[in-house]
């Protein structure tokens, strides 16, 4: 008696499930159709110009009139003023630019109708940069943790770890590490083309003959100026 109660209720879960699948797979058709036609659309549309000394900006103009494309650049990135002649006979949108950004820097990619203008050059750069990792030590073998490593005339470094272990990314214009720590000597150390820097700092030691006592504690002599040199007589 009660399975038989509880048949309408069993009856209308099962067709809300029912329908959920339904509503999910019809999503997963739509979008899988989307993708197809904007793929199949960047294949097929078919673009004409025939353009004479005018600027890389007007041409892009020009195939967004005749297409459901836009254009997205940056202008300090992608040089659009650039003077071109440019011909091309119901050809696909591809030959189009690659015929426009020949022996340039200039590459795209296609994002839904959306088409993208990027300079490999920036890629080219980020590639070059590199990781620099090492150990810091003192005069004794111990680590030293806390010790700065920063590429000369830059912000740019980092802090050694508990063990002395730092790991900096540098740039391809960076030529010098500059390595500094309380109570020891800076060490300025050429990059080159190493991947790996261990260095040994010295303690910078302070003569007996260069301090001086003052009423509150004691300065180095060379940091006082106009000392008498006959000062305690």
């Amino acid at each position: 008696l009660k399975l038989l109660t509880n048949w309408p209720d069993l009856k209308s879960m099962a067709n809300k499930t029912f329908l959920v699948m339904r509503i999910t797979l019809f999503l997963i058709l739509l979008s899988a159709i989307q993708l197809f036609a904007v793929d199949s659309y960047s294949q097929n549309a078919r673009i004409n110009l025939s353009i004479s000394n005018e600027s890389v900006k007007t041409v892009l103009a020009e195939i967004q009139n005749q297409s459901e494309f836009s254009f997205m650049f940056n202008s300090k990135i992608v040089d659009v003023e650039r003077k071109v002649d440019i011909q091309a006979e119901n050809e696909k949108i591809t030959e189009v630019l690659g015929k426009l950004f020949a022996n340039t820097d200039v590459a795209y990619t296609v994002v839904d109708r959306q088409i993208v203008l990027f300079s490999t050059n920036l890629l080219t750069e980020q590639d070059q940069s590199r990781k620099i990792s090492g150990k810091v030590s003192d005069n004794n073998g111990a680590t030293v943790p806390g010790a700065s490593v920063v590429i000369k005339g830059t912000t740019t470094g980092v802090i050694t770890d508990n063990e002395g272990n730092y790991t900096l990314s540098v740039p391809a214009e960076a030529k010098t590490l500059v390595f500094s720590f309380v109570g020891m000597k800076t060490i300025e150390i050429g990059i080159g083309t190493q991947k790996t820097i261990d260095v040994t700092m010295q303690q910078n030691v302070i003569g007996l003959d260069e301090v001086i006592a003052i009423g509150y504690g004691s300065q180095k002599r060379s940091s006082i100026t106009g000392c008498d040199n006959n000062y305690g007589k």
